[in-house]
């Protein structure tokens, strides 16, 4: 991964380790108004940011672009990143492709 792919899945990871942080808040019921509110506006930004992801792929020339970020998110969740993320954080990523 080069400095842009780096930024743009590290944006795009902690996007979904808040997601995920509001989620088990909102199971547990101890989310209030505006973070339920977020929920959603948050889901959109994490679907913007793939497709960003998707192209910058697509410019640098790979065919297969989900493959691609699939096998990004695996070498994440493996550790192969900047910094660590949950497994449960990767697994919200792969239910938005």
């Amino acid at each position: 991964m080069d400095s842009e792919e780096i930024y743009l899945y590290g944006t795009l990871m902690a996007l979904a380790k808040e997601q995920d942080e509001a989620i088990n808040k909102l199971v547990d019921g101890s989310l209030g108004f505006f973070g339920k509110s977020r929920i959603q506006s948050r889901g959109r930004a994490i679907g913007k940011f793939l497709n960003k992801i998707a192209d910058y792929k697509t410019k640098v020339g790979i065919k297969n672009i989900r493959e691609s970020i699939d096998s990004d998110l695996e070498q994440i969740k493996n550790g192969n990143f900047p910094k660590r993320y949950s497994q449960e954080s990767v697994e919200l990523i792969k239910n938005y492709l």
